[in-house]
């Protein structure tokens, strides 16, 4: 049989368990324990840092923008040729998931970009330039590199990159 001390303490327990006492006591002990995703979670807070660069590159002779020369090596490398090559916007954005971010190019149409998701390396990005729009998995040190749109009898190439 159980002692009286027992019972009192069995009486309680189900009280606490029927009033949820001990769910909210279980619940507060959780909040406050270190839990192997907090790590996650905290990056999943951090913005994602973009470097976007609208470049017109041309066949006509007139060699490569100072501010290009990076670009430039990324290009030839890809086996892109031009004579002409310049930089006509830059920016720098820290967009939150969901935020969207703009450049307007010289032609007048306005390339945009948003974060989507966190991976574990780099994000999901949406991109809508005119008639080019995608989602595109995006890791630090690998440029989106979109182009093709006509301008002053060259084209208009922009090149986003996650920092």
């Amino acid at each position: 049989m159980w002692s009286a001390s027992t019972r009192r303490l069995a009486g309680c327990l189900v009280a606490a368990l029927s009033l949820g006492g001990l769910g909210g006591l279980s619940a507060s002990a959780q909040d406050l324990a270190p839990s192997a995703s907090a790590p996650m979670q905290m990056q999943s807070k951090a913005p994602a840092r973009f470097e976007v660069t609208v470049l017109r590159a041309a066949l006509e002779p007139g060699g490569i923008d100072p501010d290009a020369a990076r670009l430039h090596k990324l290009l030839a490398r890809r086996g892109l040729s031009y004579g002409t090559l310049r930089v006509v916007a830059h920016q720098r954005d820290a967009l939150m998931l969901g935020e969207i971010g703009s450049v307007m190019t010289p032609n007048g149409r306005a390339y945009r970009y948003r974060p989507l998701d966190r991976g574990e390396t780099g994000f999901l990005v949406a991109v809508d330039w005119g008639t080019t729009r995608g989602d595109f998995r995006m890791e630090p040190g690998v440029p989106l590199i979109l182009g093709g749109q006509p301008k002053d009898g060259g084209q208009l190439w922009v090149v986003l990159e996650l920092r």
